[in-house]
C-alpha cells in the first residue's frame, strides 16, 4: 500500500514542514503532533522524512529503512496534508539534516517555505548535530514544547544568538501563552510553539512488543497488523524478561 508520489503532492505547496526521525516505528504521537503543527500554523504540508541511517543512534535495532518506510506510508493514508520523502533512505552515509533540507528545497522549488519541525529538546542539543551554524540558516524551525528542566529558558543559553523575548517565552513555560516568534542566526524565522502531547513514545511500543503486549491505540491498526506481520520488536524470552525487569525500576515522575 503505498501513498501518492510525494513529489506530486506537495509541488504546489507554499509551505511545508520537515518531520524527520527514525519512526521506529511512527506511532499516533507523530501524527498527532504533525496535524497540530500543521493546523496551528497554518502549514499546507507535513513532510514525514524518515532517516536512512541515524548517526545519533548507531546501536539501536533499526528495521530496514524501506520498512519504516512502508510504515510510514500506512500511517498517513488518507490523510492529503501528509506526504513521505524517500531522500535520506536513498542518500549514501549517515542522515545528516544539513544535506536534507538543500535537496528538498531543490526538489520543491525556491518558492517553498520550509519549516524544520523539531522538539525543544533535540532544539536545544543543535550545538552537537553537523554543521549546526549552516543547518540554522538552511530554513525557518518550529520548535515544539517538551517538558523538561529548564523549559524554553534553556534557549537563552545556546552558543547561537536567538532573539526572542524572554518573558514571552516564560509565559509558553506556563502555558499562558501558545506561540512565541524569534529570529535565528542570519535572519530565519523561529517559531516556539506548545501542541498536543500525548503520551506515547516509540521506545515503549518496542517494549511492549518484546514483552508481547497490546499496542492497540498507540499506533495505526495498519501498522501494527505490518509489525505483527513481518515480526518486528521481537524479543527472546530472556530479553522479555529483562525489559519486565527494568520496567520495574523506573521511578514515576
Amino acid at each position: 500500500m503505498k501513498s501518492s508520489t510525494p513529489e506530486r503532492r506537495i509541488g504546489a505547496a507554499r509551505s511545508v514542514g520537515i518531520f524527520g526521525g527514525t519512526f521506529n516505528p511512527i506511532h499516533a504521537g507523530h501524527l498527532a503532533v504533525a496535524e497540530d503543527v500543521a493546523e496551528s500554523q497554518g502549514l499546507d504540508q507535513i513532510l514525514f522524512v524518515p532517516s536512512g541511517r541515524p548517526p545519533h543512534k548507531p546501536d539501536e535495532a533499526i528495521p530496514d529503512a524501506r520498512r519504516r518506510l512502508e510504515m510510514i506510508r500506512r500511517a498517513i493514508a488518507g490523510n492529503r496534508r501528509f506526504a513521505v520523502s524517500e531522500v535520506e533512505i536513498r542518500l549514501r552515509g549517515p542522515s545528516y539534516s544539513v544535506r536534507t533540507i538543500p535537496i528538498l528545497q531543490k526538489k520543491l522549488g525556491a518558492s517553498t517555505r520550509l519549516f524544520f519541525l523539531v522538539g525543544l529538546d533535540a532544539f536545544l542539543e543543535i550545538p552537537m548535530w553537523h554543521e549546526p551554524e549552516r543547518l540554522l540558516t538552511l530554513c525557518d524551525f518550529i520548535v515544539i514544547y517538551r517538558d523538561i528542566p529548564g523549559g524554553f529558558a534553556g534557549v537563552k543559553k545556546l552558543p547561537y544568538p536567538v532573539t526572542v523575548d524572554s518573558l514571552a517565552l516564560a509565559e509558553l513555560d506556563r502555558g499562558t501563552r501558545s506561540s512565541v516568534v524569534g529570529t535565528l542566526p542570519g535572519g530565519r524565522e523561529v517559531r516556539f510553539i506548545r501542541s498536543h502531547d500525548i503520551p506515547v513514545s516509540a521506545t515503549e511500543i518496542r517494549r511492549r512488543l518484546a514483552e508481547g503486549r497490546t499496542v492497540k491505540y498507540l499506533l495505526p491498526a495498519s501498522v501494527e497488523s505490518y509489525i505483527m506481520k513481518h515480526g518486528f520488536y521481537r524479543a527472546s524470552k530472556t530479553k522479555a524478561r529483562s525489559f519486565s525487569a527494568k520496567r520495574l525500576t523506573v521511578k514515576t515522575r
